[in-house]
């Protein structure tokens, strides 16, 4: 599922850690301002995406909805200004 929000950048996020069984763990997250809903949503960046907007620029920020058994999670997709 595709939804999308009126907003801006606030900063980004990554690196890696190591998990409780020994794997290691790397993440790239996103905070964005939600300006309708007056709300920070965090988002997850897929792997080799780099098309970020600038940040404190307001756009139209799409993203994707991956539902799970327990939890749902927004991933960026793209935005336009």
């Amino acid at each position: 599922m595709i939804t999308q929000m009126n907003g801006f950048l606030l900063d980004e996020s990554m690196g890696e850690f190591l998990a409780n069984d020994g794997r290691i763990v790397q993440y790239h997250n996103a905070r964005f301002y939600d300006n309708d809903e007056r709300k920070l949503v965090k988002v997850s960046i897929p792997e080799n995406h780099n098309a970020l907007p600038e940040q404190q620029v307001n756009c139209v920020v799409i993203l994707r909805v991956k539902a799970g058994e327990k939890f749902c999670k927004l991933e960026f997709d793209s935005y336009e200004l």
